[in-house]
């Protein structure tokens, strides 16, 4: 009787000895980034051929559960690299600012040779203790983590990974590092009449508003609304770029007082430019000044 022969992709039973292993293929993407399919051996131990037979039925199904590949052998750095180019630019200026600066300075270093199939959830958990023993506050470890996680969510969409290993991962937890603090009455005063012209309405208005130091840079004329006692926050500049604050609940209207509206009104009878588009702070070219905005301190302290 001729023998059957068995069906491509199938998998195989094998006995060694007292032990079963198993072999079978699934698709792979190579660190050339193009797909594979890639044979898989798995030695399982002394059990019953029925067991085994459950086993490669699962690895079966998992690699043909669907188009996508089981397994990616890109290199982390690999990915990084595409990420970056095609994913980074969708974030805001200061944004991507930061996350490049972590990804080159951190998690390269760290990651950058592996596979990117090995960066397991056990690996990035040893890794956050690692953080956490070299005395790196836990705020930074979340930002690490955070970038490290969208870099891993993007490699899920496009079928590298199955799941975010990141995901689950434990965390040292946040705490608050340096309390904030509030200026008395007196102390806004003094710190008012010790500032250079055009400071103390910079300040003043920060203070009495809660404007963020790239929302008070962003601020332009037709944002105030001077009949009705209320700016607008629509923008904010980092580095010299205009950008949407970085949160829809960032687009805001701000009640203004008595005492910000005459700050206002003192910097307008000044200004040379009073157009609606001109910023209120800003240099003679009407660009903004970007030396004060890196001398700000970044939250100026309510009253």
């Amino acid at each position: 009787m001729a023998r059957l022969k068995r069906q491509y992709g199938s998998g195989c039973l094998l006995k060694r000895g007292k032990r079963w292993a198993i072999r079978w293929r699934e698709k792979e993407i190579a660190p050339d980034g193009t797909a594979r399919r890639a044979l898989r051996y798995e030695t399982l131990g002394p059990m019953s051929r029925k067991d085994a037979a459950d086993i490669l039925a699962q690895r079966l199904a998992a690699a043909g559960s669907s188009r996508a590949p089981v397994r990616s052998r890109v290199a982390f750095r690999t990915f990084a690299s595409e990420w970056q180019a095609h994913v980074m630019p969708m974030y805001k200026h200061s944004t991507q600012k930061n996350h490049r600066h972590i990804l080159e300075k951190h998690l390269l270093p760290r990651f950058g040779d592996m596979p990117i199939l090995e960066v397991t959830r056990q690996e990035i958990q040893v890794y956050v203790a690692h953080l956490n023993q070299a005395g790196y506050a836990p705020k930074t470890i979340d930002h690490m983590h955070d970038v490290l996680s969208a870099l891993l969510r993007t490699a899920v969409k496009w079928s590298h990974l199955h799941e975010n290993p990141a995901r689950g991962v434990d965390l040292p937890a946040l705490r608050t590092v340096r309390h904030r603090w509030v200026l008395t009455v007196p102390q806004a005063a003094r710190l008012l009449d010790a500032l250079p012209p055009l400071g103390p309405t910079m300040a003043g208005l920060a203070m009495l508003s809660g404007l963020r130091r790239g929302e008070l840079f962003a601020l332009r004329w037709c944002d105030v609304d001077t009949d009705n006692g209320c700016l607008t926050v629509r923008q904010a500049v980092y580095e010299g770029r205009f950008d949407t604050p970085k949160t829809q609940a960032g687009v805001r209207q701000i009640p203004l007082g008595a005492a910000a509206l005459q700050l206002l009104a003192d910097c307008r009878a000044r200004a040379k430019r009073l157009d609606p588009d001109a910023l209120v702070f800003s240099t003679w070219s009407g660009k903004p000044d970007l030396a004060k905005q890196r001398r700000a301190p970044a939250d100026l302290p309510g009253m």
